[in-house]
């Protein structure tokens, strides 16, 4: 992506460390990349369509979690990783009908990253 890609995000994207996960309808957990109040980055194990809708629910530590919804912006496959011989597939989401409680959550969810 290049810098004119990030100069017009909405949010600041935070890079997340390994504490935290996403399931994407109820899949296996995975990796978070990055995160913003407008989108997330994620390593799916499945390619995502373009303009699907999905459920996602983020996990902070054991007990932390929260549950939105967001359109795939795009996705593309990297990998395999150097210890799994498994293809992931880099995928951009924006967050989709939040009300004010979500955007709340997803503000604190993102503080704790911070």
């Amino acid at each position: 992506m290049s810098d004119n890609n990030h100069e017009q995000r909405a949010y600041k994207r935070l890079p997340a460390t390994n504490d935290y996960r996403a399931q994407i309808d109820g899949s296996d957990k995975i990796q978070l990349k990055n995160i913003s109040l407008f989108g997330i980055c994620l390593m799916a194990l499945q390619h995502l369509d373009k303009n699907s809708s999905h459920e996602i629910t983020l996990y902070s530590g054991d007990t932390n979690k929260i549950t939105l919804h967001g359109d795939v912006i795009w996705s593309y496959p990297i990998g395999p990783s150097e210890d799994e011989a498994v293809t992931y597939y880099e995928t951009g989401f924006k967050f989709t009908g939040m009300d004010s409680n979500k955007k709340k959550s997803l503000e604190d969810f993102i503080t704790s990253i911070e």
